[in-house]
């Protein structure tokens, strides 16, 4: 079966991802990625999430025994970086990579959200900004992906 739609390893790897991107005072680390979001602009989805452990690696307990999840992840991550976009012409890594730097850019941007959506091709949304409750004026960033299964034929 495919990579990322509600298995108990996709949920758990939304979690991961959602949690690097999360408030800080929700236990969340977006400002370690809006110190180095530079890393961003100079590198390819797969290199970004190897250099900030946002992968298998995170799972907690040793959940990723020999590495499954990590490579999948990782497969799911280079296709992604490789597809194009037919929603703006542009690679999908490019776009992802833009969404989440403009997001970190903006300091009023407390948080950024991935939903990653099953669909018949694979395309990721111009993002949607939303207002936080608090502080006021502050917003979280929301990237929709919608992707094919890892294993279908049409990647």
């Amino acid at each position: 079966m495919g990579m990322y739609f509600n298995t108990a390893q996709t949920m758990l790897m939304a979690q991961v991802v959602n949690s690097h991107f999360a408030n800080d005072v929700n236990g969340g680390d977006i400002a370690h990625w809006r110190n180095n979001r530079a890393d961003l602009q100079n590198h390819t989805l797969p290199q970004i999430a190897d250099m900030h452990g946002a992968h298998g690696a995170d799972y907690p307990l040793g959940s990723d025994p020999g590495g499954a999840i990590r490579r999948r992840w990782r497969s799911w991550l280079t296709k992604l970086e490789q597809s194009n976009n037919p929603n703006t012409g542009n690679r999908i890594g490019k776009d992802i990579r833009d969404y989440i730097h403009d997001g970190l850019a903006n300091a009023n941007c407390l948080e950024i959200v991935f939903a990653v959506v099953p669909a018949a091709a694979v395309s990721v949304d111009a993002p949607v900004d939303y207002p936080l409750a608090t502080p006021a004026g502050s917003v979280g960033r929301l990237i929709t992906i919608h992707t094919l299964e890892i294993d279908d034929p049409k990647w």
